[in-house]
């Protein structure tokens, strides 16, 4: 019992010293505050790595004539990705060769917009492409814009088993 009292006592005292300490600081005379804003610039930048795991998918492009189906060279091909991390991505292709095909291909599984401008007529035809796990070719023909997409190779795959041919026409702009 002789504890239980020492607590309620002790328990009392915590209390009463704490009310005292809030009306001491009640009564205290109040000081001015200088609040002050701090604007900081930075020229930090972060960078976000993308990458794709598994097998990728490849676009290459080629730009033929209409009529004969001849190669057209000197022509400047650019894909853009639009699902690069959450963003758009440019990868420039350079300029098409005497076999009308650019000299490197756009490796990314996605969403690929393609922008061919024209040697002669400067003209630009856009289309879009779509890749997978295969190495897909996108066939230009000008002037008409008519454009094929399908695969040419797959990874352990006959080629109509990883993908569908697809043909549409290009916007043509200036």
């Amino acid at each position: 019992m002789k504890n239980e009292a020492v607590i309620a006592l002790l328990t009392v005292l915590v209390i009463a010293s704490a009310g005292a300490g809030y009306f001491v600081g009640s009564i205290t005379t109040p000081t001015p505050h200088l609040t002050t804003t701090l604007t900081t610039t930075s020229n930090e930048t972060t960078s976000a790595y993308c990458f794709q795991t598994g097998i990728h998918g490849s676009l290459y492009v080629r730009v033929v004539t209409d009529n004969t189906g001849r190669p057209v060279s000197g022509d400047n091909v650019t894909v853009t990705i639009l699902n690069y991390c959450n963003s758009e991505y440019q990868i420039p292709l350079g300029y098409t060769n005497s076999t009308g095909y650019t000299s490197s291909p756009a490796d990314w599984t996605g969403d690929l917009l393609v922008n061919v401008t024209n040697v002669f007529s400067g003209a630009s035809y856009m289309f879009l492409a779509q890749t997978s796990g295969a190495v897909s070719l996108a066939t230009l023909s000008l002037p008409s814009g008519l454009t094929l997409v399908k695969p040419i190779a797959c990874y352990g795959a006959f080629p109509a088993a990883c993908g569908n041919t697809t043909v549409t026409e290009t916007a043509v702009g200036n």
